[in-house]
């Protein structure tokens, strides 16, 4: 099985795991760009802070983000606080919420890239 192959399988396959689980065809797309965007984000985020100060600290801010961001996702409060709390910005499929959190997930993400070589190059240097 060649690459294209291989891409076109894994697509059908999380299309499917998407349909079974009840997710309407046209809310697939934003989903999973949203979900792969901010999921980068986050990860890079939780890496810089891990190499800045601690895996304990990083722990800690991503369960912390994980609870703010399902009190926010899945309350009433979403309406005011969705920009403040990035962990729930997976949760708005709205057209104009990501014109938001997906540029500012993309500019966060190579920051936070650039962030963790910087820090990476520094610690490698001090040992």
């Amino acid at each position: 099985m060649d690459v294209a192959q291989n891409r076109h399988a894994v697509m059908g396959g999380g299309t499917l795991l998407y349909l079974a689980a009840g997710v309407p065809p046209g809310h697939i797309w934003p989903l999973a760009v949203t979900g792969v965007v901010v999921g980068a984000m986050l990860t890079t985020f939780t890496l810089w802070l891990t190499v800045r100060a601690s895996q304990a600290i990083a722990v800690v801010v991503g369960i912390i983000g994980i609870l703010f961001g399902v009190l926010v996702g899945g309350t009433a409060m979403q309406q005011t606080l969705w920009p403040l709390i990035p962990y729930s910005w997976a949760n708005y499929l709205d057209l104009h919420r990501m014109s938001v959190t997906l540029p500012a997930s993309l500019v966060a993400t190579v920051l936070f890239t650039i962030g963790i070589t910087h820090a990476t190059r520094k610690a490698a240097e001090n040992s």
